[in-house]
């Protein structure tokens, strides 16, 4: 209630509270865990690229193809 009257988030309050109630070893998790997704997150997003285009050439070969 207090971010709201001050005009801040609430939502960024309740996250740094959640954060600070959290014990050191669960914080180098989360921060790892973080550092992880973000480097594996423009992989995965390559992966599912090239899957999608994957997917597009199989049914276009698959289509029958329309007489003219």
């Amino acid at each position: 209630m207090q971010a709201v009257l001050a005009g801040r988030n609430p939502v960024v309050a309740a996250i740094k509270a959640w954060v600070a109630g959290l014990s050191t070893p669960v914080k180098i998790l989360l921060i790892v865990g973080l550092a992880l997704f973000a480097l594996l997150a423009p992989l995965l997003l390559l992966l599912l690229l090239v899957a999608l285009a994957v997917a597009v050439v199989v049914v276009s070969v698959r289509t029958p193809a329309a007489s003219l």
